[in-house]
């Protein structure tokens, strides 16, 4: 007798549907871990921005030394000019708010990265880890040393 039974089929189908669930369930992890990169590397480049802003004086009214800073809060950071994020005079450049699927492990302390005008130094050094909601193990450490530089 030529042709598949049926125990076959059924067999072939189930296999096929594990295969499917599989490559799903990869997919949508590989989305997380990519939502994970993207955030980092916005944050990163937000910081440079401030950091060059700080050095360049760009975008400020000539001679008045103001610094460039990251606010960061629960779920966002903010990029502004000012002395920090309480400054009555500050002005806001951008508000970024967190994907759905990543969090702050470890927040800068203190929550304000601000850039010195000219030299782009910090106060201390720093650093910030960005984690994913789903699995706080996985995570990436950005690091502000004390000269401004960021990794």
């Amino acid at each position: 007798m030529k042709g598949f039974s049926l125990i076959e089929l059924i067999i072939v189908i189930a296999i096929s549907i594990i295969l499917a669930v599989i490559g799903v369930l990869n997919l949508f992890n590989y989305r997380t871990y990519k939502d994970l990169d993207l955030t980092v590397n916005e944050i990163i480049s937000t910081l440079r921005v401030a950091r060059n802003y700080s050095i360049s004086q760009e975008l400020i009214e000539p001679g008045s030394g103001k610094k460039w800073g990251v606010y960061f809060g629960i779920g966002d950071y903010i990029l502004y000019r000012g002395e920090n994020h309480n400054d009555s005079g500050k002005v806001t450049l951008s508000k970024s708010v967190l994907r759905t699927t990543v969090q702050f492990k470890t927040m800068p302390n203190p929550a304000d990265i601000i850039f010195e005008p000219i030299t782009g130094k910090l106060d201390s050094a720093n650093i910030i880890e960005v984690s994913l909601k789903s699995n706080p193990e996985m995570f990436k450490t950005i690091t502000i040393d004390q000269n401004g530089r960021i990794n």
